[in-house]
């Protein structure tokens, strides 16, 4: 277990109030418990690429501060199939940011 690293997101964590998914990810594979794979990217050519290598189908999730609940605001996106429908979940999902 990575003592170091799960201290340092619980630390961050403490002032929010609440973990944010990519951290909670990150939690829990520092205590060796597995997670999908995963990719926070602020943009879009970065996502469609990792989305490519990982391979389809895929989710894209809203990742910010200001969103608890992502499925309370739309901000989920599952069974994205190709490139096009990423894109388009991108740009729809990057409108909601604060």
């Amino acid at each position: 277990m990575q003592i170091k690293t799960i201290r340092g997101i619980l630390k961050t964590a403490g002032s929010r109030g609440w973990v944010p998914e990519p951290d909670a990810k990150k939690l829990l594979a520092a205590a060796r418990i597995p997670v999908p794979r995963f990719g926070v990217f602020q943009d879009k050519d970065d996502a469609l690429d990792f989305a490519e290598k990982l391979g389809f189908p895929v989710v894209a999730k809203i990742v910010s501060p200001a969103v608890i609940h992502k499925s309370d605001v739309g901000g989920v996106r599952p069974g994205i199939r190709d490139r096009a429908e990423l894109s388009a979940a991108y740009d729809q999902l990057s409108r909601h940011e604060p």
